[in-house]
């Protein structure tokens, strides 16, 4: 028997702060020193460390949450490149399923680490997924509020610039799950209603990839 530690990206966070002398967050530094104390405390211990909660971009941060244009339309506005790709997890339906794996794959076990993410995919194709979903205009822009937190502006950098497991190879992280996590499934199953007002619209498909504009894969009314 061992025991497994549910943990974020703290850890490589916490390492960008001291490098770059940023301000330091509380509470990525937090969840670092338990992780590391777990490790050092002699048990048998799994680290399942979650990827990005799509659920950020319901409830979690308003800064995650698509916001309403004067034009109708919603947009994800965050100080990142349009192809700043993150690997999603539905940690409520999907977390499981890493550590089933965990547990359950001779690959892994006591002393290893998992990293649950079901796909990597860029914020601009997340807001896609959701557009689609959704029938209306939803989209992602590098044009981020400048009232974002500097918490929130040093984590995204450091996934824009090292990825969101710091360069780590994710796929023997997902060679032996029960089923393939889609961002897309994310969408369809939850409900959507708290942040956006319903509209039927129909859709079409535009590209828009210019610098400093929305991000690729934009839905937009007819």
């Amino acid at each position: 028997m061992y025991a497994f530690l549910f943990v974020d990206v703290a850890c490589q966070l916490l390492r960008y702060h001291v490098r770059a002398r940023q301000v330091p967050s509380y509470g990525f530094r937090s969840k670092a020193e338990i992780t590391n104390y777990a490790r050092q405390s002699g048990i048998d211990l799994l680290v399942v460390e979650a990827g990005w909660y799509g659920t950020n971009h319901m409830h979690n941060n308003v800064a995650f949450i698509p916001q309403k244009e004067a034009d109708g339309s919603y947009a994800l506005r965050l100080p990142v490149k349009a192809d700043t790709v993150l690997p999603v997890i539905d940690v409520v339906r999907d977390y499981g399923l890493f550590v089933r794996e965990g547990i359950e794959s001779p690959a892994f076990g006591a002393g290893t680490e998992v990293l649950a993410s079901g796909e990597d995919i860029s914020l601009g194709q997340m807001m896609s997924h959701l557009s689609q979903n959704q029938r209306r205009r939803i989209y992602g822009s590098n044009q981020g509020p400048s009232h974002i937190a500097l918490e929130l502006l040093h984590m995204m950098k450091f996934y824009e610039e090292f990825g969101y497991f710091n360069c780590k190879d994710m796929k023997p992280s997902r060679q032996d799950l029960a089923k393939e996590p889609r961002n897309s499934d994310f969408v369809r199953v939850n409900d959507w209603s708290s942040i956006l007002v319903w509209r039927e619209t129909p859709l079409r498909q535009t590209a828009r990839t210019q610098p400093g504009q929305e991000f690729e894969h934009v839905y937009v009314p007819r």
